[in-house]
């Protein structure tokens, strides 16, 4: 419920600051007797809401071993590009090589079988030598399997394993990921039905802006997947909550793989509902402020839009602290710093020094 306090105030000074000036008479005059509305303002911590967000590869897959065994070349080295079906690690395959050797020499004797098979054996040896065929198939599959190969064209992130080093099957050996172009998920604000106000541009294919180390960077959305489980704390003041994968240019290999993403949408700073007719607009359309009452003196404070509640209020996000009260309406403009006492309330009264005593001795 919203709790309005209507109370007559008067100032008592301006604002102290390195380039004030005192005020003429006349201008206190007129801001004798200012009404203003306000309320409290119900702070929203933000460190409940610090949801990290940071640039992964486009494509990153864990290149595994396929057998146990153990690592003879480890070709990977972190930071190095590996070109697409390079090999990136080789396990000791001598093994492997006995048994494909093996196989070929099955192979070349049941050939010679089937040459001087006689009439009446000629089907078991002809099937003899299809079954050696497929077990030289198989030992080259095995041996195959030693070397691990990169899928796709990458840079190895981290080299989990080291040479000489005993692994089994579906150990990681190597990460590799494709740097070139940089991914994030994030969450975003989608259009509910029927809404005809709020401009949907939370679209397949349509630009998003980041910011990353301090300056503004714009994305494609590649796509819209279900809300991500650790955007959940935002859903507790933003509805139509979803998530949203954005990608970015990296051929320059301007930005770095785990690099800090920020969206205004997590705030950085405490969050609380104000009503939209306290939004006052910064010169040169260069953000929001609104103003509230800190210690008996107004206070200018720059916020972010975070989300639109309703028609009458809207999420923000700025330096509030516990103890403020928004001001909604005045009847007159006030400036940041400007004191305030109650009308109700008399001057302070100006104390005399009180006299000096002399003790005769």
């Amino acid at each position: 419920m919203r709790h309005l306090n209507l109370i007559a105030l008067s100032v008592l000074l301006t604002a102290v600051s390195a380039d004030a000036q005192q005020p003429s008479t006349t201008e206190t005059n007129e801001l004798n007797n200012v009404t203003i509305e306000r309320e409290p303002v119900q702070v929203i911590p933000s460190d409940d809401l610090q949801i990290p967000l940071v640039l992964e590869p486009h494509r990153q897959v864990e290149l595994v071993a396929h057998a146990d065994g153990v690592v003879a070349v480890m070709n990977a080295k972190v930071g190095e590009k590996l070109a697409k079906q390079a090999e990136a690690a080789r396990l000791d395959d001598r093994e492997y090589q006995l048994e494909l050797k093996q196989a070929r020499a099955e192979l070349k004797l049941a050939e010679i079988q089937e040459e001087g098979a006689i009439a009446g054996t000629k089907r078991q040896m002809s099937a003899l030598v299809e079954a050696r065929e497929a077990a030289v198939s198989l030992a080259e599959l095995r041996r195959s399997r030693a070397i691990v190969r990169a899928p796709f064209a990458g840079t190895a992130l981290r080299v989990h394993v080291r040479e000489g080093e005993w692994v089994r099957a579906g150990q990681p050996l190597v990460t590799l990921g494709d740097v070139t172009k940089l991914s994030v998920e994030l969450p975003v604000i989608r259009k509910s039905a029927g809404d005809d106000e709020q401009e949907n541009t939370i679209e397949v294919g349509k630009s998003y802006t980041l910011q990353i180390n301090g300056e503004s960077v714009t994305g494609t959305i590649e796509s819209l997947p279900p809300l991500a489980e650790d955007f959940g704390p935002l859903r507790n003041f933003i509805d139509n909550l979803g998530s949203a994968v954005v990608t970015i240019d990296n051929s320059k290999s301007t930005f770095l793989v785990g690099q800090a993403v920020h969206i205004p949408l997590i705030p950085r700073q405490p969050v609380a509902s104000v009503p939209n007719a306290s939004l006052q607009a910064l010169p040169e359309n260069s953000g929001w402020k609104v103003q509230v009452v800190r210690d008996d003196t107004v206070r200018d404070i720059t916020v972010s839009i975070l989300a639109r509640i309703n028609e009458e209020r809207t999420y923000t996000s700025g330096l509030f602290q516990a103890k403020d009260e928004l001001i909604v309406k005045t009847s007159q403009p006030l400036t940041d710093g400007t004191k305030l006492r109650s009308a109700n309330t008399p001057p302070p009264e100006s104390k005399k020094p009180a006299p000096k005593v002399y003790d005769d001795f």
